[in-house]
């Protein structure tokens, strides 16, 4: 009797053991993956390459914007309807009295940036094309470009515009010609504009300065208003660069 006990608990210890070892681990939660980010698309590049002139005065310029003008989009631009229009690929201005007629960007633009723009106006045309920021009327309004057909300078700052000066250069600017204008915003509140003959380059007008170093790190928009005759505008591009050589 004392052999089959002994027996029967051993046949138990047995199973016991081996009940336990051949037990599985409980299993391991998974870790799900992060749900991925989506990758926004890459802008298409821009084909641009910088005339000798552009290259005098800023370096590493690329393009960051175009508009050629084949419709005049509202997500681009905020415009007069009655008085600006488009055709042919060109956008013009009917100027309106106490500069009602106004074409303006919608791009925030920084320092290091650049306009370039084809422009003609006729024999009645006067008109302004400009960076700016801030609202019109308040302390705060900041302007620098060209008043036309001069050209000379268009600079406000606040509420007070200064006294214009013409720009230095040998270009004799005509009627019912188109030009090419440049229009550079630099770090330290330094402002530069460039108008140019398409055809011959060295025929240039050129007005550049620090305007104000308080100016610096505005965001601007670029504008058009006219005030009497027509202005028409073409080729219009927004350029990013390095550095300012002048």
């Amino acid at each position: 009797m004392r052999i089959r006990c002994v027996a029967f608990v051993a046949l138990l210890l047995v199973a016991l053991v081996a009940g336990c070892g051949g037990s599985d681990p409980a299993p391991t939660a998974t870790p799900e993956p992060p749900t991925p980010t989506p990758v926004p698309p890459t802008p298409t590049p821009i084909a641009f390459t910088a005339p000798p002139i552009v290259r005098q005065y800023i370096s590493g310029a690329r393009a960051i914007a175009l508009d050629t003008f084949d419709t005049l989009s509202t997500e681009r631009w905020r415009f007069n309807e009655g008085s600006v229009t488009t055709s042919l690929g060109e956008a013009q201005l009917a100027g309106v009295s106490d500069w009602g007629s106004f074409l303006y960007n919608t791009m925030r633009m920084q320092e290091r940036t650049a306009v370039l723009v084809r422009f003609r106006g006729d024999q009645h045309a006067e008109f302004g094309i400009y960076f700016e920021s801030g609202e019109w009327g308040s302390d705060g309004y900041k302007r620098f470009g060209t008043y036309g057909p001069y050209p000379q300078t268009n600079i406000f700052r606040g509420t007070m515009s200064e006294p214009r000066q013409d720009f230095k250069g040998d270009l004799f600017v005509q009627p019912d010609v188109w030009y090419q204008l440049m229009l550079i915003v630099a770090p330290g509140g330094k402002f530069v504009a460039v108008i140019w003959d398409p055809d011959d380059a060295s025929q240039n007008l050129v007005y550049q300065r620090v305007v104000d170093q308080r100016w610096s790190g505005s965001e601007w928009i670029f504008g058009i208003t006219a005030n009497s005759g027509f202005v028409t505008i073409d080729d219009f591009t927004v350029l990013s660069f390095d550095a300012l050589l002048t």
